[in-house]
């Protein structure tokens, strides 16, 4: 199955929170989520390397068609591209980047791209969203 098809299907299941803080200093930005234990990830397509931190936890990535697991505290260079996970206990995993942009919008713009898939889905939210407050 390809990404865009698993993210589809990822999609339509309910979604479980993963709360996400925002780091800033000196050229440095630091994107911080939290990830619950039995939860699937498939995160955005990073433009570039990234370095990666995970604090705690333990998860399973699909990494070239082999699952390696890794567990916190660990720091690592990722390539390019899209992650598969699954957390077997609760992460706390960082994204790190150098630039002093603080504008959320043009962070992900800079280091990510978002599949068709999740901009669609993103942009039906929007639109529900807005139908069930018109009709309050």
């Amino acid at each position: 199955m390809n990404h865009l098809a698993l993210e589809e299907k990822m999609l339509s299941e309910p979604q479980v929170e993963c709360p996400v803080t925002n780091y800033f200093g000196p050229n440095l930005y630091i994107r911080e989520t939290f990830l619950p234990k039995n939860t699937y990830v498939l995160g955005h397509s990073h433009k570039a390397e990234t370095m990666n931190i995970l604090l705690k936890g333990k998860m399973a990535v699909l990494v070239d068609d082999e699952v390696k697991l890794i567990e916190g505290p660990f720091t690592f260079m990722s390539e390019a591209g899209r992650k598969l996970a699954y957390i077997l206990e609760d992460c706390i995993f960082q994204n790190v980047y150098s630039t002093d942009e603080t504008d959320l919008e043009k962070l992900e713009d800079m280091f990510i791209e978002k599949s068709k898939v999740w901009i669609e889905q993103s942009d039906m939210k929007k639109i529900i969203n807005k139908l069930c407050k018109e009709e309050i």
